[in-house]
Parts: C-alpha cells; structure tokens; sequence
C-alpha cells in the first residue's frame, strides 16, 4: 500500500489536504488494476477533523478492497462555502488520477460523518449549481456515483439533540453552512429543503 497526501488548493483556501491509501495491483492478486473508491469526510462540527473518523475507517475499507481517501478539510476561521470547494477538488483529483491510483472514476462513494456527512451532501445535492461552474467544476465530474451519511447533520430543526445543537444554532459554522446549502439550492432552483433521513421514529440523522 502506497500513502499519498495531496494538497487542495481552491479559490478560497489551500489549507485542505487529501490523503490516499492506494493498494498497487499485484499478481498475487489478479483482476483488481481498477478498485472502487471511498472519500472519507470526517465530522467535527466544522470546528476540527476528527481523527478517529478519518485512518481508522479507510483502513478498514481498504481492507475490503477500496482505494481509501480522507478529506481534511478547512474548519474554523474558514467559512461557507470553503469545505463545499475542497470536495468538489477533492472529488475532482481523484478522478484525474484514475490511472495513477488505480482506481475506477465511475465508482466513487463519498462517506461523511456529523458535518462531514453535511459537507458530503452539499456536495452531491449542489455539484451543478453555479457558483461551482464559476470555479470550472463540472457536475459530472465532482458528483460522487453514491453518497453514505453516517449521524450527517442533515437538519436543523429542534429535534437536533442538544449535544450537537451549539454548532448548529445561531450564527454557528453548521448553521451558516447549512443557510449557505439552502441558499445556493434555491438560487439553483433545487429544493432547499432538509436533507432528511430519519430513523422511522421520529429523530434525525443529527440525533
């Protein structure tokens, strides 16, 4: 296995990096010059990244035969919609190296946990909007094929359980990224509504 850790540079950051756990063919192993890929985007509230979100789980994708990615992306005193623009670059490079990381640009997930789930979902529900086109990113190019949310901060109704709240409230970095989210989809004329995906009793992805 071959680690690999890009910088991510965009127009309004280059503090972003992406890190690779490329698995090299082998004749060992027949059959396997192109493996799916994972982009990982940890959670942290947009305020850090969160370790134990990042290695831990593309190791154990790369065990079940992924080319594994981790998405450090920008947090506090960045703002909206800088993350939005490190994974659409993020994306963006893996595709442009399908050869050289031996991976299939057809097959690439996108995992995000607690605001790295509500980064991955801005990304996959605005990957045509316009202020992405104005950047040069085409749709097809950063849109991951499918999206997992692990505990994704997804709403902001009060039915956010108050451990994740004071992030999200007021004028906090998830609520002026999910505004941001909103506003982009409208202008858009997406649907701005929550991204929701409830567990049948009533909570939410947040929760």
């Amino acid at each position: 296995m071959e680690i690999i850790t890009l910088n991510l540079s965009t127009a309004m950051s280059t503090s972003a990096t992406l890190t690779g756990y490329i698995q090299t063919p082998s004749e060992e192993i027949p059959g396997k010059t192109q493996r799916p890929v994972i982009l990982i985007a940890p959670g942290g509230g947009y305020t850090m990244v969160s370790d134990r979100e990042a290695e831990p789980v593309a190791l154990a994708y790369a065990s079940r035969g992924f080319q594994a990615f981790v998405l450090r992306y920008s947090v506090l005193p960045a703002m909206w919609p800088a993350p939005l623009l490190e994974a659409a670059e993020a994306v963006h490079q893996i595709r442009a190296h399908a050869a050289d990381w031996y991976l299939a640009p057809d097959q690439v997930a996108m995992l995000g946990f607690s605001a790295g789930g509500h980064l991955a979902a801005a990304l996959s529900t605005l990957a045509a909007a316009p202020f992405l086109a104005d950047q040069g990113y085409q749709a097809a190019d950063i849109r991951p094929n499918a999206l997992l949310l692990g505990y994704a901060v997804v709403s902001l109704k009060a039915t956010v359980t108050s451990k994740s709240r004071p992030a999200e409230s007021g004028n906090g970095p998830i609520a002026v990224a999910e505004r941001g989210r909103r506003a982009a989809a409208a202008s858009d004329g997406g649907d701005p509504a929550d991204i929701s995906l409830g567990d049948g009793n009533g909570r939410d992805g947040a929760s």
